[in-house]
């Protein structure tokens, strides 16, 4: 990830997942123990805009999420997020926000 100061954020040897599906974005991670979170999205023209994010508990209700800190190693800085879609490819993509540049290789 590269911020707007100009600092890159390698999270290439980390397991960081964006997991895209029509209607739902799921981010995931295994460092540690496996987290999961479900955000609701919408993508207008050359825009993607994630409008809420929920802690995935099974059985448990998926708890709605304001604390920024735990999305912000997904590249996300605040909540709900807009990025502007600069590349999208069936192996790669890349997305803008007002403060980070993400670069996604397909897995």
């Amino acid at each position: 990830m590269k911020t707007d100061e100009g600092s890159v954020e390698d999270k290439s040897l980390q397991a960081y997942f964006w997991c895209v599906d029509t209607k739902l974005l799921q981010l995931r991670n295994t460092d540690g123990k496996a987290t999961t979170m479900l955000c609701r999205f919408t993508m207008k023209s050359d825009s993607l805009f994630i409008t809420e994010v929920h802690y995935h508990n099974t059985g448990n209700g998926d708890a709605l999420i304001s604390d920024t800190s735990l999305v912000y190693p997904y590249g996300l800085t605040q909540i709900p997020d807009t990025f502007r879609v600069l590349s999208l490819s069936s192996d790669d993509m890349t997305l803008k926000s007002k403060h980070k540049t993400i670069t996604f290789e397909k897995y």
